[in-house]
């Protein structure tokens, strides 16, 4: 996963290069955060490890390469968690449940050597 990437990666750079794929991260900062620390230690992104976030918002910053997300519809998410919240506290004893949302994959230049923009939708 994502740590145990950026803890190799701090502790020994040579063995992390040639990872291919990298590491998905839990949000495009924190991908943008392990980019950082990757670049930082001579790690080549996307030539020695791919890097991917979750959330689709790292566009909006500045970096030497365009970050591949995974995007969610964030209303969608928020209506459903809302809805989850209410029942949970309608039915406190009721089991929890899992929903599995639409989700978008963005490939972009931090994953892909060859880059080309391009999105991959799953349900």
């Amino acid at each position: 996963n994502g740590q145990v990437l950026l803890q190799l990666a701090t502790e020994k750079p040579d063995e992390v290069r040639g990872w291919l794929p990298g590491g998905e991260l839990f949000s495009d900062l924190m991908a943008l955060e392990a980019a950082s620390t990757l670049l930082s230690r001579g790690i080549r992104i996307p030539q020695d490890v791919a890097v991917c976030g979750f959330d689709d918002i790292g566009s909006l910053f500045r970096m030497p390469f365009s970050l591949t997300s995974i995007a969610c519809d964030r209303a969608l998410e928020a209506e459903r968690t809302v809805a989850q919240l209410l029942n949970r506290i309608q039915h406190p004893d009721a089991a929890p449940r899992l929903e599995r949302l639409p989700v978008r994959l963005i490939a972009r230049g931090s994953t892909r050597r060859d880059f080309k923009q391009e999105e991959v939708s799953h349900e």
